[in-house]
């Protein structure tokens, strides 16, 4: 034994190199090995479901799977075919995989689809906008949305949605792909919020009166449609003095320039907006190499960010819980399906009926909330500023802290991996409306970027059907 010891300490060069090898070699295998005996466990239970008769007069459901190829770096497609697909095989469903080739290839198959039960996504954030978007943009989109339910396989690099919905803490990828394909054998649907992303166009002239300081000007603008008045910074506006010499009133043009080259259809997002110097870091993060170490990775991204501002005027409607006055919007009677439709409807699963309302007992619904539906303004100067979809019909504003250098990558550390977030202020709302006066150029919808324009964001409660992991 003695001898060992001193023939390594000779060798202590090799003893360190073979010592990492071995502890690499040895994790790797036993997450090989992990995967295996999880696969195995999944494919027995998706094989007895495959192999249970239907019952009388009942067709084999028909899945189509949308496949974005070149999902994170181009390794979800192969963690597709290794972790999903045989699963979903094996449950004896009648399979189509369709793999995209462009952009909004798969927005636009969405809205043509029919002959199908169930619409599979295999991407991540972006890939599921865009087929949540082309299901909403169909003109039978209120059948549509109970006709083909969604079920999200997280291959992308950024799954933000699919983490919510699934409910089990799965450490690796490879298990929540796998997870999210048996949601499909064991048919647990919910119906999820959707976000609707629309440009909205400044008011042609407005009023202002400016008030003069020394450090700036701060005017408070009145809107030509309300009696209420909105703090605005002198940034915002391009004014136009006119020869009144009693008054300190101005006449001000607001035009909005850029908004014929952008879509005006609207976008349906399912997490939220995101802007500022953190969402920056993630960009840097995505873009370095993978074979660097992870929270190395993290680290620098956030070390090499500079400081940025976001600079904007915010209009929100804030949320409410149940009261007088937003009981009968609530209660409005869903649109009459056709004849044909009523009598297929009685073969459909309940889940794929309208949304149960809750009835006119409600005893919040008995009270009178002052604030409700009357919008709010204000104007924010941050580094960071989020609109997310919190569930339960809310979206919550974020308003970040403005951190120091070295703070900021602790900060940013902590959220990576820990998963404490902290904000200077958090708003809840029902629909927002932001208009930049000084951003970054792009904002980024469920980690895609789009220009920065004015736009308006609405959420839609339970409004998509998923396939959700059971209680």
């Amino acid at each position: 034994m003695p001898n060992i010891f001193r023939t390594l300490r000779n060798n202590w060069k090799k003893t360190i190199f073979f010592a990492i090898v071995g502890y690499v070699g040895t994790e790797k295998a036993t997450e090989r090995y992990r995967a295996f005996m999880m696969m195995r466990e999944l494919s027995e239970e998706a094989r007895s479901h495959g192999r249970r008769p239907l019952p009388r007069g009942a067709r084999t459901k028909h899945v189509t799977l949308l496949v974005n190829p070149v999902a994170d770096n181009r390794k979800g497609r192969d963690n597709f075919e290794k972790y999903s697909e045989p699963l979903i095989h094996l449950s004896g469903f009648l399979v189509n995989v369709v793999k995209t080739e462009k952009i909004s290839e798969a927005r636009e198959l969405v809205e043509l689809i029919d002959r199908t039960n169930i619409i599979g996504v295999a991407g991540g954030d972006g890939t599921l906008m865009e087929v949540v978007t082309g299901l909403l943009r169909r003109e039978d989109a209120d059948e549509a949305v109970r006709r083909f339910p969604i079920a999200v396989i997280p291959v992308g690099t950024h799954n933000s949605f699919a983490t919510s919905i699934l409910q089990s803490q799965c450490k690796l990828s490879r298990e929540a792909i796998a997870q999210a394909s048996m949601n499909i054998v064991r048919h647990h649907i919910e119906p999820e919020d959707v976000i609707k992303v629309e440009l909205v166009s400044l008011p042609e002239a407005i009023v202002v009166n400016e008030t003069k300081l020394e450090d700036g000007s701060i005017v408070v603008l009145q809107s030509e449609n309300s009696n209420e008045q909105t703090p605005l910074t002198s940034d915002v506006v391009q004014t136009e003095q006119v020869s009144t010499p009693d008054t300190n009133t101005t006449i001000t043009d607001i035009k909005s320039e850029g908004l014929d080259n952008v879509p005006k259809k609207p976008y349906y997002s399912m997490h939220g907006l995101q802007l500022g110097r953190f969402r920056e870091a993630e960009k840097r993060e995505d873009d370095m190499p993978r074979f660097l170490y992870r929270k190395f990775r993290t680290v620098w991204s956030l070390f090499r960010t500079p400081i940025m501002k976001c600079k904007a005027e915010i209009r929100y409607l804030p949320y409410c819980d149940g009261c007088s006055k937003c009981k009968d919007d609530r209660l409005k009677p869903v649109k009459q399906e056709s004849f044909i439709s009523r009598i297929f409807s009685v073969f459909r699963p309940s889940v794929y009926a309208n949304p149960k309302v809750p009835g006119s007992e409600h005893p919040k619904w008995s009270t009178l909330n002052p604030n409700c539906g009357i919008w709010e303004s204000l104007c924010v100067d941050t580094t960071e500023l989020n609109v997310l979809a919190q569930g339960r019909g809310k979206m919550e504003i974020q308003i970040g802290k403005n951190f120091s250098t070295l703070d900021f990558v602790f900060e940013g550390f902590r959220r990576k991996y820990k998963r404490v977030f902290e904000f200077s202020q958090t708003i809840p709302c029902q629909q927002v409306e932001i208009f930049p006066v000084s951003t970054p150029e792009s904002y980024s919808i469920d980690n895609e970027d789009f220009p920065a324009k004015p736009i308006r964001m609405q959420l839609l409660r339970d409004k998509v059907y998923f396939f959700t992991s059971p209680p």
